[in-house]
């Protein structure tokens, strides 16, 4: 799945990785103002979230179709959701249980008839412990 966003791609594959990686980091990395809660980026604050722009800055200009992006710190998997979305194959860890979560759920991909599904059964259970606990 490829989106088309407005991020800049820096045309540097004839210079070597360490040259490209100097470049990258002298760029300007300041995306405030940038939408950031494309796709299931926004599915939860987590803390010290970065721009999801930064990791695909770096992810489309570091590495190829198919390459393996790696985050050992994966925290709510911007990353790896950014590496996905550029055709990588991403591989995250963490030791935080709600990262390991938040990822889960934002890269699952689901159909319309799960995410229904799903739907159901949570309105269903909240209508349950209503009628049990009106007052």
């Amino acid at each position: 799945m490829q989106i088309a966003l407005p991020f800049p791609k820096i045309e540097i594959r004839t210079q070597s990785y360490k040259e490209r990686f100097k470049q990258l980091l002298q760029s300007n990395l300041d995306f405030h103002g940038e939408n950031s809660t494309y796709s299931s980026h926004a599915i939860h604050a987590f803390p010290a979230k970065f721009p999801p722009q930064i990791p695909r800055l770096f992810i489309e200009n570091l590495t190829e179709i198919k390459d393996v992006v790696l985050d050992p710190m994966a925290g709510s998997s911007t990353t790896l959701l950014e590496a996905v979305m550029l055709e990588r194959r991403a591989i995250g860890v963490d030791i935080d249980p709600l990262a390991l979560k938040i990822g889960n759920v934002k890269l699952a991909p689901k159909t319309i008839t799960e995410i229904e599904r799903e739907g159901s059964r949570v309105i269903s259970k909240a209508e349950s412990y209503l009628a049990k606990n009106r007052k």
